[in-house]
């Protein structure tokens, strides 16, 4: 949605499972993500739009260790705010989007899928490339 040239933006994502393996090729596990955002951008150009945004971030990260330790098992979430760059040139109803931004996250999340073997931990700066193409109404 569009006012006064700002854009209002709620999204979400899914990553499906992905195999974590170690480099010996033995399995570690899965891991899956779920994520959503809302936020605003403004048009300081009109054609093609340029200016900055601003989102609230959240993810939701599950997966299961190679064994049956409930304690191994990923199941957390991760806030976060994203400040990005954005350019896009409409046409019709879409935009072709790129979005350069750094994402601040509010919190840090780690994830194991064996004991005391850390798989990720997140950053506390992230930088952020994205590119695409958006439905526009």
């Amino acid at each position: 949605m569009t006012l006064y040239r700002t854009t209002f933006e709620l999204s979400g994502s899914y990553l499906p499972t992905q195999d974590l393996t170690r480099s010996d090729g033995r399995d570690l596990g899965d891991l899956r993500v779920w994520a959503g955002r809302l936020g605003a951008c403004q048009a300081l150009l009109v054609r093609p739009e340029l200016g900055p945004c601003f989102f609230v971030e959240y993810a939701r990260f599950t997966g299961r260790g190679n064994n049956l330790d409930p304690t191994l098992d990923v199941d957390g979430g991760l806030w976060s705010l994203l400040l990005a760059a954005r350019l896009a040139v409409p046409f019709g109803l879409f935009a072709y989007l790129l979005e350069l931004g750094i994402d601040l996250p509010v919190t840090v999340a780690e994830f194991t899928v064996q004991e005391n073997q850390l798989i990720h931990e997140t950053g506390t700066v992230v930088g952020r490339l994205r590119t695409g193409f958006e439905l526009r109404f």
